[in-house]
């Protein structure tokens, strides 16, 4: 069985050496994994960050490739209407990620979330063609976690299983999905994003979507900007 993990990567020096820390610590076997970066309009030190990663662990995986597709995509702000515009771009570059997808599985991470020793493994052991992970985007004290949503309000769930996967409407950041749904689905444009596009092709074409609530991870900008609360700074 073999795994790819996926992310875009645009300016993010800032967390990039924690980030390929923490695949370097995933229990899943690195002779069946395959990391793809694709780096999309970044102007910092990612690349010159994600060659060295190739350069020195190379020979452990079953294979690093990095692309570089640059669509002149403004900074994403968050804001209307420049959101809309990164949308679009994000739509093209996880259908690329998809397209050259070639193992058994594909884990779709952000480059921004720390991944957890053995996550793969807990995905795998659900066997579910799509299914995530939990993401808290805020407060480590809040108890529910805001990728996981209801379709009809576009909310988060407050209230979930949390000894056994559930089923969702939609999901993010943090996703594995199987060869068959890679080569099914494909991400559209959705205001909301791109997630909200896929989830709704896949859901379509006949897919369920789970949540393993045992794989837990913090988007780490919205860890930081949390301990920086808390410490008063």
């Amino acid at each position: 069985m073999t795994v790819t993990i996926g992310s875009l990567i645009r300016d993010r020096a800032w967390i990039l050496n924690d980030f390929l820390g923490h695949l370097l610590d995933e229990t899943f076997p690195r002779a069946q994994t395959a990391l793809y970066f694709l780096i999309n309009d970044s102007k910092d030190e990612s690349e010159a960050i994600l060659r060295s990663f190739k350069r020195a662990h190379d020979s452990e995986y079953l294979r690093i490739d990095i692309e570089v597709m640059n669509l002149g995509t403004v900074k994403d702000e968050r804001r209307t209407p420049i959101r809309l515009q990164v949308i679009e771009s994000l739509v093209t570059l996880r259908n690329r990620m998809l397209q050259a997808m070639d193992t058994d599985w594909l884990l779709n991470v952000d480059s921004d979330i720390l991944l957890e020793p053995g996550s793969i493994e807990s995905l795998l052991r659900t066997g579910k063609e799509i299914v995530s992970g939990l993401i808290n985007n805020a407060d480590p004290r809040v108890a529910y976690h805001p990728n996981i949503y209801d379709l009809k309000l576009i909310s988060p769930y407050r209230e979930f299983p949390t000894t056994r996967p559930f089923q969702v409407n939609v999901t993010g950041a943090l996703i594995l999905y199987s060869r068959k749904a890679c080569k099914t689905v494909e991400f559209r444009y959705s205001p909301l994003g791109e997630d909200v596009g896929f989830c709704r092709n896949a859901r379509a074409a006949g897919f369920e979507i789970w949540c393993e609530p045992g794989v837990t991870a913090y988007h780490a900008r919205c860890r930081d900007l949390y301990e920086k609360e808390r410490a008063g700074k």
